[in-house]
């Protein structure tokens, strides 16, 4: 058995500049924390979040189980979805590990306790070196394990210090955090210096994070696990879901932003009244749900609520779905679906592949950059439709919907695609088996390949 923690690449000593621009932000962080301690009492009257939350950001998480520990951290419900797979994946083939699990979102929160995918969990700690090694301390992982964009330095940093070993999984490097990291080029280098490995999502992560000034020997490519992960939802959601859309269409607009929804509600009132369709309407935040209830009923339609004890009724013209976690497995109903945060240039997309797991033909907006590899491939292919505007998503969707065998074709061709990336979350574990102390690829015959 490998000695776990002792793989990848041993941390390197900091350079005078690296270790000057860590302090300098541990400097501003904890200046920033108390210019805003003043706060905390009231936040803590008013926000749930804070007042469960308030021990832990100041390291004070929950004590875990006796045995060697996986810290793994996702801050979104789409990075923690990846996350969630990976947990699953390591109490089956690393039985004598616990596991917690950090995020900064409750409604991700209430998952992992629906779950019971970690034996500990709690709100991550503040990017204070005092906070972050305190929480540290707690859990003495041998690993910690970071899903996709949120990176800290301070967490970072003190974990190097304590020769904890860190590694990335699905990392997806945007434009701006490219940006970003480069304006601030010894903060950076301290960052990528206390990461064992950096496993990212495509060729197009890798040079930016090269750009960045992060390791080449540190970056593998292993795919979006994304594409490896199956949609689930209640046979009972799903069931009345399924009764509520009865034989009309079924058009889903998931993850809207509200500047979407501005754009998007003419085109909603038309989908209802000249197509006949049924429109589920997901907005990315829940708490939206009841001003837009209000907007789409201002206009006349039948509206519903998916929390509401009747929120499938048939008489629903328009359901807003405003629970967490059920939107992917719900795209499978879908006639046409459109994915927001494409329409509005600050957010950049979210995830496609869904919709595209589904089998169900997808309809975009402009701004793709968080998937811009990804939606560039599926476009030469023809597996994608991407409307310049909202009212061109309304013209997609009524073009799908007339023309199936368009409609089959351009689902077809999405699958060639996604064939192409299936597999990461293998690579992914491979990756991480020897900081569990499990046998490597090359000792069971076999060899860790990039995509």
């Amino acid at each position: 058995m490998t000695r776990p923690g002792a793989t990848g690449r041993p941390p390197s000593a900091w350079t005078w500049r690296e270790s000057g621009a860590w302090l300098g932000y541990q400097w501003l962080f904890g200046a920033a924390f108390l210019a805003g301690a003043g706060a905390v009492p009231w936040l803590v009257r008013r926000s749930v979040r804070v007042a469960t939350g308030f021990r832990a950001y100041l390291g004070g998480l929950p004590r875990p189980p006796a045995g060697p520990l996986v810290w793994v951290h996702g801050v979104s419900l789409g990075e923690s979805l990846v996350a969630f797979a990976l947990m699953e994946r390591i109490r089956q083939e690393a039985t004598g590990w616990r596991i917690g699990f950090t995020t900064t979102h409750p409604d991700v929160m209430t998952l992992v306790q629906r779950k019971r995918l970690a034996e500990v969990m709690g709100y991550a700690p503040l990017d204070a070196a005092c906070f972050v090694w305190r929480a540290l301390r707690r859990w003495r992982p041998r690993l910690v394990v970071i899903s996709e964009t949120d990176l800290w330095p301070g967490l970072v940093g003190v974990a190097r210090a304590l020769h904890v070993p860190v590694v990335l999984v699905n990392g997806r490097i945007s434009q701006k955090h490219e940006a970003f990291w480069r304006r601030v080029p010894g903060l950076a280098a301290a960052l990528w210096s206390g990461f064992r490995c950096l496993g990212v999502q495509s060729e197009t992560d890798r040079a930016r994070l090269l750009t960045m000034g992060a390791p080449a020997a540190a970056i593998k490519v292993l795919g979006n696990i994304k594409v490896d992960l199956v949609p689930a939802c209640s046979p009972e959601g799903l069931a009345a879901a399924r009764q509520w859309r009865g034989e009309r269409p079924l058009i889903v607009l998931g993850s809207l932003h509200p500047s979407e929804f501005d754009g998007l509600l003419p085109v909603i009132e038309r989908l209802v009244r000249q197509a006949g369709c049924r429109v589920l309407v997901a907005p990315r935040a829940v708490t939206n749900a009841p001003a837009w209830a209000g907007r789409l009923q201002a206009r006349g339609l039948a509206v519903g609520r998916r929390s509401a004890a009747d929120g499938w009724a048939p008489a629903h013209q328009v359901v807003l779905l405003d629970t967490v976690g059920e939107l992917a497995a719900l795209y499978a109903l879908a006639t046409v679906a459109f994915v927001g945060g494409t329409l509005d240039p600050a957010v950049g997309g979210h995830n496609p592949l869904e919709v595209i797991a589904h089998r169900v033909p997808l309809v975009v907006g402009p701004h793709v950059r968080n998937f811009d590899d990804l939606i560039a491939e599926l476009r030469e292919a023809g597996g994608i439709a991407v409307a310049a505007e909202a009212a061109a998503v309304g013209t997609a969707i009524a073009e799908l919907m007339a023309d199936r065998a368009a409609a089959a074709r351009q689902v077809s061709q999405a699958q060639a695609v996604i064939a192409r990336h299936r597999g990461a979350l293998d690579r992914t574990m491979a990756l991480l088996r020897p900081f569990l102390g499990l046998p490597t690829a090359e000792q069971a015959g076999g060899q860790l390949e990039s995509v």
